[in-house]
C-alpha cells in the first residue's frame, strides 16, 4: 500500500515546491460573486480576487467544501495506508466539520484506510507548516495515529501574526464594526492579528506598517522555536514581502526566509497588502 496521504483545505497555504515534493493534496473552498463562483487556488488568487471585487463592486462570500467533495477526494486515495486531513481553524469555518462528516460516512461505507481529521486551529502557512511536518513524518514511516497526535500538539505552537493595510475588508466582511474601521483608518492604526486557540484575535495595535513590521520581528525573535526559518505571508504584495524578508535577513543572519502568498478565501477578509509571519513557537517547559 502507498504511504499515508496528506490533505489540506485551500486556506492552509503550502508552498508549491512542498506540494510537489511531498504529494500533498488540497480540497478547495469557493469564492462567490453574485452569479459567479471561483475555486480557490484553481480559478482565483489574490490579484484576481481584488480585481473582481472592483469589477463587481461588491464583497464576495466564501463557502467550505461539502462532505461530498471531501469524500470524492478521499476516495481517490483508497489504496493508501491512511489519510490525514488538516483543516483551517474550526472556529472560522465549517470545513473541519465537513471533513469529519466525510470520514464518518466513508467509515459506514466500509472505506478501508483510516482517516484522521485534524483541526489546525489556524490559517495560511501556520496550518501549512503542520501539513509539511505530517508529510515528512509519513515519509519516515511514522504510524498515522502518531502523526495525527503530533500534529495536534504542534497546532498549539504553529503561529501566525499579521497586519492588514486597510481595515475596510474586515469591516465589509463583517469582522469589525464601521466605527472601529473608521477610527483605525483615520489614525493609521494597525491591529496585530493572530489566532488564539483557533479564534481570530487582535493582540496589539501599532501606528503604521513600519512599526507593525518591527513588532512582528520582535515577536519572532522572542517566541520562535528556532531562528533558522520563518515564512513571510502576504496578500498580493510580493514586493513588500521581499523588502520585509530583506529586513528580516539583516536582523537574523543565516536564516531561511520563505515568502508565501495567501489564498483568495483568506484574502477576502485580510484585504490587499496584508503582511505577516508564520513560525513554530517554543514548546512549553
Amino acid at each position: 500500500m502507498l504511504k499515508t496521504a496528506i490533505f489540506v483545505d485551500s486556506v492552509c497555504d503550502v508552498p508549491e515546491d512542498d506540494i510537489r515534493k511531498h504529494g500533498i493534496k488540497f480540497v478547495p473552498l469557493t469564492v462567490h460573486f453574485k452569479n459567479q463562483q471561483f475555486v480557490d487556488k484553481k480559478e482565483i488568487n489574490c490579484r484576481k480576487l481584488f480585481t473582481k471585487i472592483k469589477e463587481f463592486n461588491c464583497m464576495p462570500v466564501t463557502s467550505q467544501p461539502s462532505p461530498d467533495t471531501f469524500m470524492k477526494a478521499f476516495r481517490e486515495e483508497k489504496d493508501c495506508s491512511a489519510i490525514i486531513c488538516i483543516t483551517m481553524t474550526s472556529h472560522s469555518s465549517g470545513t473541519f466539520d465537513s471533513a469529519s462528516m466525510a470520514r464518518d460516512m466513508l467509515i459506514e461505507e466500509g472505506f478501508k484506510p483510516p482517516i484522521y481529521v485534524v483541526d489546525s486551529l489556524n490559517v495560511s502557512h501556520a496550518a501549512g507548516i503542520l501539513a509539511i511536518k505530517a508529510a515528512e513524518m509519513a515519509e519516515a514511516d511514522v504510524p498515522p495515529d502518531r502523526i495525527a497526535e503530533t500534529v495536534r500538539e504542534m497546532a498549539n505552537r504553529a503561529s501566525i501574526y499579521f497586519v492588514v493595510e486597510t481595515l475596510e475588508y474586515m469591516r465589509r466582511g463583517g469582522r469589525i464594526g464601521a466605527v472601529k474601521a473608521t477610527i483605525g483608518t483615520l489614525f493609521n492604526i494597525k491591529p496585530i492579528l493572530t489566532f488564539f486557540k483557533g479564534i481570530p484575535t487582535d493582540v496589539d495595535k501599532v501606528r503604521g506598517m513600519e512599526q507593525a513590521k518591527e513588532w512582528l520581528m520582535t515577536k519572532f525573535s522572542n517566541f520562535a522555536e528556532t531562528l533558522d526559518e520563518v515564512t513571510v505571508i502576504h496578500a498580493d504584495a510580493y514586493e513588500d514581502a521581499k523588502v520585509f524578508a530583506k529586513q528580516l535577513g539583516a536582523r537574523f543572519k543565516k536564516i531561511r526566509i520563505n515568502i508565501q502568498e495567501i489564498g483568495a478565501v483568506l484574502a477576502v477578509y485580510a484585504g490587499p497588502k496584508a503582511l505577516g509571519l508564520t513560525f513554530l513557537e517554543k514548546a512549553p517547559k
